[in-house]
C-alpha cells in the first residue's frame, strides 16, 4: 500500500496562496477534499504558516478599510474602533476589574459570626 501523499506540501501551499488561504477553493483547485488539506495542515508547520499568512494579509485589508472608514467619519466606525482599540483609553462598554497588573482578582470573603441576640427583656428580671 502507497503511504505517499498524492499533492506535495508545496502543492498545497501554492494551492492556497493562488486561493488567498481559503482551503475549500485550494481543495478544488487540486482536485481533493477539504477534509485532505486539513488532514495535512495539522502535521505541516508550513501548511498552517501559509493558511496564517494569507489570513493576515486579508485583516491587513479588513484594517485599512476600517480606517478608510473612520477617516470619513462613519459612525460605526468609530464605534467599533472605540469599543476595541480604544479600550485602553478608557472607551468600554463595560468594565473589567483585574487584580495588580492584569492579574487575576483574588476576593477573600470574612463571615463574621452574627451578633449574639440579647435574650433578656428590659425592665422584666
Amino acid at each position: 500500500m502507497n503511504n505517499k501523499p498524492k499533492f506535495t506540501t508545496d502543492q498545497i501551499i501554492e494551492a492556497l496562496r493562488q486561493t488567498h488561504g481559503l482551503i475549500s477553493k485550494a481543495a478544488e483547485k487540486l482536485g481533493c477534499s477539504p477534509r485532505t488539506i486539513y488532514d495535512r495542515k495539522r502535521g505541516s508547520e508550513a501548511i498552517q504558516q501559509a493558511i496564517d499568512e494569507c489570513r493576515d494579509e486579508i485583516i491587513d485589508h479588513a484594517e485599512l478599510a476600517l480606517r478608510s472608514a473612520v477617516l470619513d467619519r462613519q459612525p460605526w466606525a468609530v464605534a467599533l474602533v472605540l469599543r476595541t482599540i480604544g479600550r485602553k483609553r478608557g472607551y468600554v462598554e463595560r468594565q473589567e476589574i483585574s487584580g495588580p497588573e492584569g492579574k487575576e482578582l483574588v476576593v477573600n470573603i470574612v463571615r463574621r459570626p452574627a451578633p449574639s441576640e440579647d435574650r433578656t427583656i428590659s425592665g422584666t428580671a
